[in-house]
């Protein structure tokens, strides 16, 4: 008699008559579900297929996962993943590794999911808080109310302090002094060649004079200090204003 004509009887605790075809894998929900959602829980076990009973078919252990099984005479069984390897079918080996597997890579996709969920969900929790506590407002959008009413104020400032430069400037009119009163009043001050031709139109508006004349160069220190004087001020504002974007923003 062929080995194919022999009929293949299975003994071992419950199990059927072999060849055997794998179906699916089913896993018992764990404690921890049980604890969280008792409901959960015992919806779950309810629905779990009718041949798994916590124990393996071939040897009796307990088990949590199961692979079931379809006998030759179209009943059902559920075994362990170490007996698969006992039933001395080389397919079922395979198709149970690629199928556990593929439960593995469900399994850390359901754990990345609830993870994501969980950090949503107390993000949300503390944007809901922030609002709360700001009356309306979350922790960054107060920052960035206050770090818009400081530009505004530095504005003003910078607007203030070179008032008396973009004054002459203004007088002298032109395109390039225009250019030059706008950059100012925003707190950019001239440097290297222009700075030295607006300090001589200050001397220039200032004295009513033209240059290398004796009172040009009498008032040329004057406009040269005030000059210096407002380019301290802004670098004094600008200096701060970096410091506190750096601790309120981590700007570097």
């Amino acid at each position: 008699m062929e080995y194919g004509d022999k009929e293949l009887i299975h003994k071992h605790f419950r199990m059927g008559r072999g060849k055997y075809r794998l179906i699916s894998i089913w896993s018992a929900p764990s404690k921890s579900v049980l604890e969280a959602n008792p409901l959960g829980y015992n919806k779950m076990m309810a629905e779990r297929p009718k041949c798994c009973n916590m124990v393996c078919d071939h040897c009796g252990t307990g088990i949590m996962h199961h692979f079931i099984l379809e006998d030759e005479d179209k009943e059902r069984f559920s075994v362990g993943s170490s007996c698969i390897e006992k039933l001395g079918q080389y397919d079922l080996v395979t198709a149970a590794q690629k199928m556990e597997k593929e439960r593995q890579r469900k399994l850390r996709h359901e754990r990345a999911e609830k993870k994501r969920a969980e950090q949503h969900a107390k993000y949300e929790a503390e944007i809901e808080e922030q609002r709360k506590k700001n009356g309306g407002l979350t922790d960054r959008e107060v920052l960035l109310e206050e770090r818009n009413q400081r530009e505004l104020d530095n504005k003003k400032k910078y607007s203030e302090l070179s008032a008396p430069i973009v004054a002459l400037l203004e007088k002298a009119s032109g395109n390039f002094c225009d250019s030059m009163a706008d950059n100012l009043r925003k707190g950019s001050m001239p440097s290297g060649g222009a700075k030295r031709i607006v300090i001589e139109v200050m001397t220039k508006q200032y004295t009513g004079a033209r240059k290398n004349s004796k009172a040009y160069n009498a008032a040329l220190p004057e406009m040269e200090a005030l000059f210096e004087s407002v380019e301290s001020e802004f670098k004094i504002i600008r200096e701060s204003h970096f410091t506190y974007l750096n601790k309120s923003f981590g700007w570097h």
